[in-house]
């Protein structure tokens, strides 16, 4: 399948996560044109018109696309991606979310509030953040019409996920208690 990654490029790390899984899964992935951490300024290196044509550049990605992965992290979704996703479902595109969030709906309070507050900011997300669409309806990351059927590799995909997700803790300096009780990420 051939799959558009789209989310805000302050998700750079997931991004080339989610790149690399499917990749070795067997997907073919257009990815974002330029990152962050590749220009000295970060996302402002670009004037309007340099905008307007990695925008146009990245809806052609999902023009020759299958399929698109929205990597809605702390439910945090952007006025250009919100846009990617209306034009994939113009396009008939089928459309898969990373995670899975209810309209106005942000992170919640339980064990791990606190921490997954720290990580959402040290992105840049404001932790009372909410998402301004309903993503329950979708279908989710997880789905084996993206990752196939066999869930010994869908979970093997997961456990990587997982310590990814551990990995950005640790990158932006969050101590955590590795065995908590209870849950620990939203997925």
């Amino acid at each position: 399948m051939k799959i558009t990654l789209c989310g805000s490029a302050r998700f750079e790390e997931y991004f080339k996560f989610w790149n690399e899984m499917l990749s070795l899964y067997g997907h073919t992935v257009y990815t974002l044109s330029v990152y962050p951490s590749q220009k000295e300024e970060g996302k402002d290196w670009y004037n309007e018109e340099e905008k307007k044509t990695l925008d146009q550049v990245h809806l052609d990605k999902i023009s020759n696309s299958d399929a698109i992965l929205v990597l809605n992290v702390f439910a945090y979704l952007g006025e250009s991606t919100l846009k990617e996703i209306e034009f994939a479902r113009n396009s008939g595109k089928e459309v898969f979310f990373l995670e899975s969030w209810g309209i106005n709906n942000g992170i919640s309070r339980y064990s791990h509030y606190d921490y997954l507050c720290d990580l959402s900011e040290s992105f840049g997300v404001p932790s009372n953040f909410t998402s301004p669409i309903n993503t329950h309806k979708d279908r989710q990351v997880h789905s084996p019409y993206l990752l196939g059927g066999a869930s010994a590799t869908r979970s093997k995909i997961f456990t990587c996920y997982d310590l990814f997700k551990l990995s950005l803790y640790d990158m932006a300096g969050i101590k955590i208690d590795k065995t908590p009780k209870g849950p620990l990420f939203l997925d």
